[in-house]
């Protein structure tokens, strides 16, 4: 979503959220021949329900299921919504990211997005 708005130049990892049953998605993946490593944290600020990481050559794959973040004694979940495509991945809303990037301390992300949609036509959506 960062390197589609343009505020990235190199994608570090690539996020994928879903709402399914952790262990639904985790079959799924070893059935389609990936080896999926759990990297699950309930270290605040993180709640999401189960993290798989896939190591593929070039990049990183975390597939986050049930995303959500710790907010004070809070857990805020972080919708699953995508709001265009690109490069024939779903993108989710930038919204949504950056009440997540907010919550996780990491401003300067929060930031950009929060400038992004403030510029866009569709803030809000």
């Amino acid at each position: 979503m960062l390197a589609w708005l343009g505020l990235v130049d190199v994608v570090r990892d690539w996020d994928v959220t879903v709402d399914a049953d952790a262990d639904e998605v985790e079959q799924a993946l070893l059935r389609a021949g990936f080896n999926p490593e759990d990297g699950t944290s309930s270290a605040p600020p993180f709640a999401t329900r189960r993290r798989l990481t896939l190591a593929l050559p070039d990049h990183e794959l975390d597939v986050l299921v049930g995303f959500a973040v710790h907010e004070g004694g809070a857990v805020v979940p972080i919708p699953v919504r995508a709001v265009a495509t690109w490069n024939g991945l779903p993108i989710a809303h930038p919204g949504d990211w950056e009440l997540a990037y907010r919550i996780m301390g990491r401003a300067d992300r929060a930031a950009a997005l929060h400038k992004a949609l403030a510029e866009s036509d569709w803030i809000g959506r």
